[in-house]
This record gives C-alpha cells, structure tokens and sequence, in this order.
C-alpha cells in the first residue's frame, strides 16, 4: 500500500482540496482549501480537484477486518481497530488468513467521469448465489416519514401513523418509515402489526428503526438481532432502520455485516443511519438499499430544535451563523453542491431531502432538486406530508415528487458543474430525462440539449418564483437546441423533458 505520493505541480493556479473532519459518520460539514502550485503537497484525501478537472477520489472496499485510514497533519495513519492487537504505528499481530481492504485511488478526466464510475462497487463480492437466489422482493422506492416534522403532535400515534400511510399510498410511493418511539406505542408487537397490515392493503410497506447497541450482541451468532428480526418479520414488516453504530471499528463492521445477512435471510430491507461511508456493501447484499454516512437535510430540524432552547434560555439567535457547533448549523448550498462528486461517489446516501418547512438559506427548487442531484434506491422525504400536500405554493413540487425516480438509466454530469459551487445533471429513468440544478453562486447560461434523443421533448420547468414557491412553465425544445438557466445563489431548478 502506498501510504503517501508526492502530486507533481501542474501548471496554473493550483489545487483545490476538498475535505472533512474526521468523523466516521461523515455527519460535520465539508471544507475547501487551495494548495498553491508553489507547494509540495502530499496529499491523499476524500477528494481532490486539479484546476484542469482532472479529479482523484481515494476510497476503500471491502472492509472484512475494518482497518480504517485518516488524513492527519502527519500524513496518513490507520484508526486502530479494537480487538487486533497493534505493533507499534503500522503493524498488526495476526495469527490467521486475512483480507484486508482494497486502497482505492480513483483518477477521473472530468466530473462526468468520477460520478459515472462504478469501481468501488465491483471491487465487492458478486451477491451468495444461495442467499439472493430470487431477489424479487427487493423494491427500491420512495417513503414518507414523520420523524423529522413530528406531523402536527401526532408522531407515533396509531392514528397519525394511518394516516402518514394513507399519504404514501395516495402519493404511489412504496413505502412509509416508523422511527425511534413506536415501541412506546401500547401493545407495541400487536400495533404494529396492525400498521403493517393496513399498509399492505394500501400496497406500502413500513421500514421500522431500532438503536444497534440493543442489538449488537454477537453471541450465538448475533442471537438477539436474529430475535428482532424475526419479531419484524412476523408482524409483516419490509424493512429495518439501523442507527447510531457512530464509528468504523471492526465491532461495527461485523454488525453491519451481520445484520445485512440475517436480514436478507427473511427477505428484509436494510437503511442504516449514524454509520460510516459506504464501500460498495450493496453489491454482495443487495438488501442494503441505502445508508446514511453523510450530513443530511434531518440536520435542519435538530437547528430548529437549538434555536428554540436558545430562546426558552433567553440567549439571542438573532446570527444564525455564530451558532457554536457543526450540528447546529442548516445545511447549506455549497454542501448540496459538493455531495454529488465526493461521498455520493461511494454510493447511495439518504439524504433525507426535501425540508421546504426548515430550509435555512436553500430556496426550495434547490431542495427539490437534491432529491434528483443526490441519489440513493431508498429515498425518505424529510417534509411533513401533511403540510406538502396542503401547502398551496409546494403544489408543482408535489407533481415532481410523485413520479420521483429512485434508480436511474443514464447519468451526465453537466461541464458548468463546479464542486461546491454548481451541480448540474441530466439524469434519464426510462424515456423520460430530468435536469436538476443546485448552485451555491449566481449562475446564468445556455444549457446545451445533446444529451436528448432525436425529435421534439416537452420541457417542464420548476424553478423559484422569488416568493418561496415555485414557478412552472412549459416548452417545446429540439436535442439540438439549448435551454437558458438562471439561477441566483441558493436556488435551484428541475425540468422535466418528455419526448412528444
């Protein structure tokens, strides 16, 4: 393994080097740095970007034992993995066979290139043929969840649950997602069995969170997570939310590992949240639709919920911006502008998108447009959907939102993109293409259309009116044609182009 590579100068201004601070769940914010030509650099990092496009991305796969690296201001060092004993900075005793994980450095011409690659992701195990034999039950989809709004008062009572079922099923979309507290419901095993029943007849089907550490026992082959799964199985459910791991070590590796397993065995879906960056898992468990490993837009509500015990204290927050702590701060543009080529290269991130009640500086086509721009099988909308379908100036989101695709044909990465400043993407699901657009500048330019096929396409344009809603328009366009785009810092856009 290369612990670390001098990058040969280039000619120009330098480069700009994309980073994080280290935390394994990847939920702190992301930072930019310029490394000047007039530097030797030593640098392997999350990402780096060389002022001609030219991108490196450095990943790691198959984490069988867990050895993880960080990026320290001594150069690169392992994350001690407990239970190895370690022999002094680099070295490990072993006393069996072992396979350690893959170092990946990702060298990609241009943007298009990098977000296309799929290379982490074939460094994995092909799926146990005995394990997946049929994988028909494994529905990528979209889910409503009340969690982040609390719906109204009515979080995690049987009526509001119903109801937040009854919206999933109105919507099309597949599934519905009960997080922390529905244990407390009374007669919980019986409850939830009914809910489960009532989504099945409304053709949804719920995902059900649990914290790990009451599961994370590995004694007789993980006996009280199999007791678990076989309770939510039982009562009908489709799939797990699996959260709080918060680290990378090898304890947490085998449980990730355990649960995609013995989850598969029953035919259940996997979302793991406060876990690390995916290494390309889903292609040995399928199962795993998505997992978190990224800063999401939930992060807004835990803003709103510290600015009111701000103001319950009597403390000022008039400057949002002085907030003391990374998770006290909404999620911003340039964050939203960055994802798409850096940890959503690594795989599906759920996101969580769509906070149009809690959006900080964003406007909201530049929410809706995450939906599209940061993909993932399993995406769960933030929003109250109460207040979605209600709201009268979130109507034209709400006709994006219900024919939203979740797995995509085609993917092309616009050359105006700019990492953290503009992402800009022609993405194709079936005979239909979508445009999306999150800038965190002021952008304005013709977007050429050659990524369409040949013919007329009808175009439907989502983009800010200036009044915190949206403004809808339509129009008739040729592959051969360009589109004008417009775009103030903090807005977004979505169009929509169906062949005629």
């Amino acid at each position: 393994m290369i612990h670390k590579k001098e990058i040969p100068k280039p000619d120009g201004p330098g480069i700009s080097f994309f980073f994080q601070q280290f935390r394994s769940i990847l939920q702190r914010g992301r930072f930019q740095r310029h490394i000047p030509n007039t530097t030797n650099a030593v640098c392997i990092a999350p990402l780096i970007g060389i002022h001609d496009n030219l991108t490196a991305h450095k990943e790691h796969a198959v984490r069988i034992i867990g050895i993880v690296t960080r990026l320290g201001s001594r150069g690169i060092r392992p994350i001690n993995t407990p239970g190895i004993p370690v022999l002094g900075v680099w070295g490990f005793l072993l006393h069996d066979t072992v396979m350690t994980p893959w170092r990946v450095l990702i060298v990609a011409e241009n943007l298009n290139q990098l977000v296309n690659t799929d290379l982490i992701t074939n460094l994995n195990p092909a799926p146990n043929p005995d394990l997946f034999a049929d994988m028909s039950w494994i529905r990528p989809g979209r889910s409503l969840w009340s969690w982040w709004s609390g719906i109204d008062g009515r979080y995690m009572t049987l009526e509001g649950e119903r109801e937040v079922i009854n919206l999933a099923a109105s919507m099309g979309y597949e599934y519905s997602t009960l997080d922390e507290g529905w244990e407390e419901l009374p007669d919980k095993w019986n409850t939830l069995r009914k809910l489960a029943d009532h989504a099945a007849e409304k053709g949804v089907g719920l995902f059900v969170w649990r914290h790990w550490k009451r599961l994370n026992d590995p004694a007789d082959n993980y006996a009280e997570l199999q007791h678990f799964l076989d309770s939510v199985t039982g009562c009908g459910i489709r799939g797990v939310k699996i959260d709080f791991m918060n680290g990378e070590g090898l304890q947490q590796i085998r449980f990730t590992t355990a649960v995609l397993e013995q989850a598969a065995k029953r035919h259940l879906l996997v979302n793991f949240h406060g876990c690390q960056k995916p290494s390309g898992e889903s292609r040995t468990y399928p199962n795993e639709l998505t997992r978190e490993g990224v800063r999401g837009l939930e992060l807004n509500r835990i803003t709103a919920n510290y600015l009111e015990r701000m103001r319950a204290a009597g403390i000022s927050v008039s400057d949002r911006k002085t907030l003391p702590g990374d998770e006290n701060r909404n999620i911003p543009a340039s964050h939203s502008a960055t994802l798409p080529f850096t940890r959503c290269v690594t795989g599906p991130a759920d996101y969580t998108p769509v906070a149009f009640s809690m959006p900080g500086d964003v406007l909201p086509a530049q929410q809706l447009a995450c939906a599209y721009l940061i993909g993932s099988p399993l995406i769960t909308l933030a929003e109250n959907p109460f207040y979605l379908l209600k709201e009268k100036r979130l109507q034209p989101a709400v006709e994006f939102l219900r024919e939203l695709p979740t797995c995509w044909d085609e993917t092309v990465v616009l050359p105006q993109s700019r990492i953290g400043e503009l992402a800009l993407m022609a993405r194709r699901s079936g005979a239909t293409w979508y445009l999306a657009a999150a800038a965190a500048i002021n952008f304005q330019g013709k977007i050429p259309l050659d990524f369409l096929g040949p013919g007329l396409w009808r175009a439907t344009i989502l983009e800010d009116d200036g009044k915190n809603g949206f403004l809808r328009s339509e129009r008739t366009l040729k592959a051969d044609t360009s589109i004008p785009v417009a775009l103030q810092s903090n807005a977004g856009c979505v169009i929509r182009f169906v062949r005629q």
